[in-house]
């Protein structure tokens, strides 16, 4: 049976100890995640003191140039985008943008020897907006972009 802990989360890499991992583990299927402490003996113990994250999905489907919001902005929360994944029906050039300030520089795609798409994992370490902010991918011209992008949302 799991060992409960009440720890502070998230913990300075020289807290912790040697054999230990320190996870995101769902109870739910999926959609929210607890901080998660896996012993090298096998012992599971759920930092109490973390945060739950419940994992939100959003649809991306766009296809105009310039910027297209894909989470609306949330006057309470920031939004942290923990994965994207997209493919482009032609060339184009996109860039993740939060508000007006860019995530990235213009990333080309679907051109001679270029991915038509792409995922990424930012977990532990999400793509993060400020309060009010909107996640946006920018487009350099029109042309279709499907694909979603899972984030959560903390004050």
């Amino acid at each position: 049976m799991a060992e409960y802990h009440d720890e502070k989360h998230p913990r300075k890499i020289s807290e912790i100890a040697p054999g230990e991992v320190e996870i995101w583990g769902s109870s739910d299927g999926g959609t929210t995640f607890y901080p998660v402490k896996v012993s090298i003996a096998g012992e599971i113990h759920i930092l109490t003191a973390g945060t739950a994250k419940t994992i939100l999905t959003a649809a991306i489907d766009i296809s105009s140039s310039g910027d297209n919001e894909i989470v609306a902005a949330d006057a309470n929360n920031k939004i942290k985008v923990v994965s994207l994944t997209f493919t482009m029906s032609a060339e184009n050039d996109i860039t993740l943008v939060h508000g007006t300030t860019d995530f990235s520089g213009a990333m080309p795609f679907a051109g001679t020897n270029e991915p038509k798409g792409m995922t990424m994992n930012f977990w532990p370490f999400p793509l993060e907006t400020a309060l009010n902010e909107a996640f946006i991918i920018n487009l350099g011209t029109a042309a279709q972009v499907s694909g979603l992008t899972q984030y959560f949302k903390e004050a």
